[in-house]
């Protein structure tokens, strides 16, 4: 089949495309500086026709250029309302990166724990949680095999698409040993792609 441009296109690649178009969504779904990077490689592709690439670009620019988020705010809501510990669960390491800055600049006390740490640093992370600090900061490394029933709050700032996913994040605190009610708070964009993706993971875990 020929794509845009002219350009024939395989089966793989218009695969390869729908999955980075996916991957697309659920990055603008967190912050837009989560999605630069995945715009900059796309805008690079060099089966794009010129003005494909030069629009990709330009939606790479805007994405840099945002410096607040809803959600975010609506986090630190959140965080204030609060002293209790929670375990934040984002998907993307560009929002990781972000929240922890702004944590720091709120002063909260905060550990960071995700898949490019070592065993080491990843008990040592989990031990200074329950000792000290009050936020977990995580990517989706902590949410299997992981016992966390000293923490009774959850904060998922990204949603997985898979019920499953969100089960095993649940069941980091949600398990046997925990003795007070667990609360569990998901964040999504009012009209965005999350936001209906929300409405189907309570759908299906119900």
């Amino acid at each position: 089949p020929t794509g845009e441009g002219g350009i024939v296109r395989s089966s793989t690649s218009r695969s390869t495309d729908r999955f980075v178009l996916q991957t697309l969504q659920r990055e603008v779904g967190s912050i837009a500086l989560a999605a630069l990077p995945t715009l900059e490689r796309m805008a690079k592709a060099a089966h794009r026709p010129p003005e494909q690439q030069a629009a990709l670009r330009a939606l790479a620019e805007q994405a840099a250029a945002i410096q607040t988020f809803a959600k975010v705010e609506a986090l630190m809501k959140l965080l204030r309302a609060s002293e209790e510990k929670v375990i934040v669960f984002t998907h993307f390491v560009a929002t990781l990166h972000h929240l922890a800055a702004r944590l720091r600049e709120a002063g909260l006390s905060f550990v960071v724990y995700h898949g490019g740490l070592s065993i080491a640093e990843k008990n040592a992370a989990i031990a200074r949680f329950e000792s000290e600090a009050r936020i977990l900061l995580s990517t989706e490394a902590a949410g299997e095999g992981r016992n966390l029933q000293f923490c009774h709050r959850m904060v998922n700032f990204d949603l997985p698409w898979n019920p499953q996913r969100i089960e095993q994040r649940v069941g980091r605190i949600h398990r046997i040993g925990q003795e007070r009610e667990v609360d569990i708070f998901n964040l999504a964009a009012e009209g965005t792609v999350e936001d209906y993706v929300l409405q189907i993971l309570d759908s299906k875990i119900n």
